[in-house]
C-alpha cells in the first residue's frame, strides 16, 4: 500500500483501493466511462434519506474528457427505505468538468432518479477534489451542498475512478 491508498471496510469486507501518484504520472482522465467505488465518509445530521456514513456506493461516470459538458454520474440505489424494498438509479448531471490539470471543480449540479423522478432538476452544489493516477485512473473527494428544510444537508464522498 502506498500513502495514497484507502482501505475502508464495508459490509465485513475490507475493500482497498490503490491509486499510486506521482509528477511524473499526474494527468487529466482520458474521455470515456468510468467504473466507480465510493463510500460516504462524511455527513450533517439533517441528510436524512440519505445512505449513512461508512456506506459503499457504486456506479459508472461518463467523463467527456477536460473542459467541457456531459459529466454524469449512474448510480444503483438499493435499499430498504421505510419498509418498502428500493430499486432505482440515481443519475447526476455536472457542469463543465475542469481544464486539464486542474485538481478543483464545483459548481451546481442536478439529479433525477429512475423511475419514479425522471425529470432532472436542480439539487444543490458541489465542491471536489481530484488526485491523478493515469489516463485510465483518477479519485475524487466530493463535497454536496444539498438544501433541505431547516438548512442544509453536506455530504461527502471519497470516490475511485476506473477506466472501463
Amino acid at each position: 500500500m502506498t500513502p495514497n491508498s484507502i482501505i475502508r471496510f464495508a459490509g465485513g469486507l475490507a475493500w482497498a483501493v490503490v491509486l499510486h501518484v506521482s509528477a511524473a504520472n499526474a494527468t487529466s482522465p482520458a474521455a470515456g466511462t468510468y467504473s466507480t467505488i465510493g463510500y460516504v465518509s462524511a455527513e450533517t445530521a439533517n441528510c436524512t434519506g440519505l445512505a449513512p456514513v461508512g456506506s459503499t456506493l457504486t456506479g459508472f461516470f461518463d467523463y467527456p474528457g477536460p473542459g467541457k459538458p456531459g459529466a454524469l454520474s449512474r448510480n444503483q440505489i438499493l435499499g430498504v427505505f421505510n419498509g418498502i424494498l428500493v430499486n432505482e438509479v440515481e443519475l447526476l448531471s455536472y457542469p463543465i468538468t475542469p481544464a486539464a490539470g486542474q485538481t478543483s471543480w464545483s459548481g451546481s449540479y442536478r439529479g433525477a432518479i429512475l423511475p419514479t423522478f425522471p425529470k432532472f432538476k436542480p439539487i444543490g452544489t458541489f465542491t471536489a477534489t481530484l488526485t491523478f493516477g493515469n489516463a485510465a485512473s483518477f479519485f475524487m473527494t466530493f463535497t454536496y451542498t444539498i438544501p433541505v428544510a431547516g438548512g442544509n444537508c453536506v455530504a461527502t464522498f471519497v470516490t475511485n475512478f476506473t477506466k472501463t
